[in-house]
């Protein structure tokens, strides 16, 4: 059977269509038929009657010849021989066994018409002029069997090809070629539907794969455009705390900060109106002021003061959570321009939380909607405003009782004066005045002590705060940066932790030893080993440890990582860099325990933002 296949797949190549594949196969088994019936009739001629050897032999070669053709790749010669070869090998045999003028033997006829549908077979329809070549070339020599005959005369007579046998056979030949090529026609066109019907499944497939595929490229580029817009979103936040930040540092002046920061939040949001509360707790009851709007008319705010609890503002003054309203009564507040007046479309009231306490409030109106990221940014840059607002009211705070402590030594003066003029009330008066001038002594020792722990701090940002501009992420700005913490907090150690990109640890980047006066990095903390502390971390929390012991979130690092350490006391602030929480500042402090100051964690908060500031342009902790 391989010997077969392979005389069937002569010239088949895989680079050929179908098609022709199907054509070039028949041929193959069409010449490979006629050579089995030629050389049956060989031998029958060799036996009844030898002058029809020479043409049996040429007919022998005329078929082969089919085989080497497409054997070489000449597959158009061979289909053409073997659409014409059967038609001149049985003319030419006719034409020797019958003398001219004599009746056509049935059987020539017989295998003639067989013949001609040989072209049609082997050839497609595109190939038309092959077709009627071959056919026509078929037909002229069907018709012209008598004129071949007058040609070729035979060398001798004979009668046994009108013996019944002889007739039988050649009858039975005609008809089993013709019935073959028909019976394999329709097995080459079922297996062509086959392959088809394979062909369109496999293109249905593709197809339904391509889909697929193309579904998968829409879903991926549907989350590239979300993770692009989500990072616009960070960037945009990330920008809007750096410019927020940059304005907390240009003034001094209460009042002109509070105008500058509602007017570059409303205009930052793409928002309408604003107005900005801070929180007075001058007096025993803690009451909200109105420091500063943008764009509200006089008749909003007819009293400047909101007491806990009154109105909306009140409302989040006490349950500290922010207040997004889209639905606003027609008669709290109205957007005015030259053309008119409308109700804004919404409403956002944000409270500014530090260590859980209320600092001041911003109230935004808007046309537009605030999408979650504005709000999440609201109150991002709230915590950073109420730290720089509170550290100007201690200021403003401390030079006041400064000017009534001197106002009160005055008078004291006074009163000394005047005790001068009564001896027996001398006495009383003195011991009292001593006492009063020993309580404003200390008091003045330590607003002193505030003060000038107040200047030192402002002191060193301001020198650190060039350094971390220019330094772009060098380390050893860094450095400097946590020497100069050590120094003027007097603790035992500071140092700045980075998360890991999984977050499952924190990494030192640096650590400062004041007394040993040394650098290193590379410690690690994992949150598997101390859970508790990670968990004021993942929070953004700062946390302010008097005894690391005894602290909600630190009470494990003491056994896991600090247990070969004197510290005792530790404080750490959460750092942003890029608009998100990337690390912490930490400062350790030895031997006794220590009671952090809110002075103490404005600098820390200070001091994280030079790092913010260091690492801005680099675009990555190093």
């Amino acid at each position: 059977m391989n010997f077969f296949n392979t005389l069937f797949n002569l010239g088949v190549s895989e680079d050929m269509d179908n098609s022709l594949k199907y054509k070039v196969k028949l041929t193959n088994i069409v010449a490979v038929t006629l050579l089995a019936l030629i050389i049956v009739y060989t031998i029958i001629s060799a036996i009844i009657y030898t002058p029809l050897l020479p043409y049996c032999v040429v007919g022998l070669f005329g078929y082969a010849s089919v085989l080497v053709f497409n054997k070489i790749g000449f597959q158009y010669l061979s289909r053409f021989f073997v659409s014409i070869l059967p038609t001149i090998v049985v003319a030419l045999l006719h034409a020797v066994i019958v003398r001219a003028g004599e009746q056509v033997n049935i059987e020539v006829y017989l295998f003639n018409f067989a013949a001609l549908v040989l072209p049609w077979a082997v050839f497609s329809l595109k190939e038309y002029k092959s077709i009627i070549l071959t056919f026509g070339f078929n037909l002229l020599i069907f018709f012209s069997i008598d004129e071949i005959n007058s040609f070729i005369e035979p060398e001798e007579t004979t009668d046994v090809f009108n013996t019944g046998w002889v007739q039988l056979s050649v009858v039975l030949g005609a008809i089993s070629f013709s019935s073959f090529i028909v019976i394999f026609l329709q097995y080459l066109n079922s297996q062509y539907g086959e392959e088809m019907r394979l062909l369109l499944k496999k293109y249905d497939e593709e197809s339904k794969l391509a889909k697929e595929k193309e579904e998968e490229t829409t879903k991926y580029l549907k989350e590239l455009e979300r993770s692009q817009e989500e990072e616009k979103k960070r960037n945009w936040a990330t920008q809007g705390l750096a410019e927020i930040g940059s304005l907390l540092r240009k003034s001094d002046d209460l009042q002109e900060l509070c105008d500058e920061i509602i007017s570059f939040t409303v205009n930052y949001l793409k928002a309408n109106q604003g107005a900005l509360f801070l929180v007075d707790d001058k007096d025993e009851d803690a009451v909200l002021e109105l420091k500063a709007t943008y764009a509200y008319s006089r008749k909003k705010f007819e009293e400047k003061i909101i007491r806990p609890g009154q109105g909306l503002v009140g409302q989040v003054f006490l349950e500290k959570s922010s207040l997004l309203l889209k639905e606003i009564p027609e008669d709290y507040v109205r957007i005015t321009s030259g053309l008119g007046d409308a109700t804004p479309g919404s409403l956002i009231i944000v409270p500014m939380i530090v260590n859980e306490e209320v600092h001041g409030i911003f109230e935004i109106a808007s046309f537009k909607d605030f999408e979650d990221y504005e709000i999440s940014f609201l109150e991002n840059i709230g915590e950073n405003i109420a730290t720089s607002l509170n550290s100007i009211q201690v200021n403003l705070k401390t030079k006041r009782l400064l000017e009534e402590s001197q106002e009160y030594t005055e008078q004291l003066q006074a009163s000394e004066e005047e005790m001068r003029q009564n001896l027996e009330e001398m006495q009383a008066i003195q011991e009292n005045q001593t006492r009063l001038q020993n309580e404003v002594a200390e008091k003045q020792a330590q607003l002193s002590e505030k003060i000038e722990k107040i200047d030192n701090f402002n002191f060193v940002l301001d020198s650190l705060r060039t350094t971390a501009e220019v330094s772009n992420g060098d380390p050893d700005g860094l450095k400097l940066i946590l020497e100069e913490i050590a120094k003027v907090m007097k603790v035992s150690m500071a140092s700045f932790w980075s998360y890991s990109p999984s977050a499952s640890n924190i990494i030192c980047e640096n650590n400062y030893e004041l007394f040993a006066d040394e650098h290193q990095s590379g410690e690690k903390w994992s949150r598997g080993e101390v859970p508790n502390f990670f968990k004021g971390l993942d929070a953004d929390k700062v946390i302010m440890a008097g005894d690391i012991s005894n602290h909600e979130n630190t009470f494990e690092l003491k056994e896991k990582y600090l247990s070969g350490t004197e510290v005792v006391s530790m404080m750490s602030v959460p750092v942003y860099i890029g608009g998100k929480n990337s690390g912490i500042l930490k400062v350790d402090h030895e031997d006794n325990y220590r009671v952090w100051s809110q002075e103490e964690l404005t600098f820390m908060k200070s001091a994280a933002d030079l790092i913010t500031i260091l690492y801005q342009n680099s675009g990555e902790i190093s």
